[in-house]
């Protein structure tokens, strides 16, 4: 009697060499994407703490700028900030924007902080409404 299958013997055999290659393989071929983490605060090596002076530079929806809470004038944004840094030796800038404010508002307001001297890093910071209720 004659049996007119497909014999898989072979194709599971295939199968499970490639399947154990692969497994060989993929240690070596798998690259991490490089990350920052924070230091361990109980090792001693971790930076020192930002200093209490904040810069908080909020983007409207009309396109105004505030350093603070305090309205700036889109011409003086650059001398404004170059005024508080010069005060302080460490400083952290916080940018916030309100709502309907685009995400490419923000990068230009980054932009310039940048322009205007800002050499630490840059913190988005979420805007919260005045009465501090959470947002939808």
């Amino acid at each position: 009697m004659i049996i007119q299958a497909i014999n898989v013997t072979p194709y599971i055999d295939i199968l499970l060499v490639l399947l154990i290659i692969f497994m060989v393989i993929t240690p070596f071929t798998s690259h991490g994407i490089p990350v920052r983490l924070p230091a361990d605060p109980l090792t001693g090596d971790a930076p020192p703490p930002p200093g209490p002076f904040a810069i908080v530079l909020e983007a409207g929806a009309d396109g105004a700028v505030a350093i603070n809470g305090r309205p700036v004038a889109a011409a003086r944004l650059e001398p404004e900030l170059q005024a508080l840094m010069a005060r302080v030796d460490r400083y952290q800038v916080f940018l916030c924007g309100g709502p309907g404010v685009f995400y490419g508002d923000i990068i230009r307001l980054a932009d310039r902080a940048r322009a205007a001297g800002v050499d630490q890093p840059l913190a988005l910071m979420l805007w919260m409404p005045p009465d501090n209720t959470a947002l939808p």
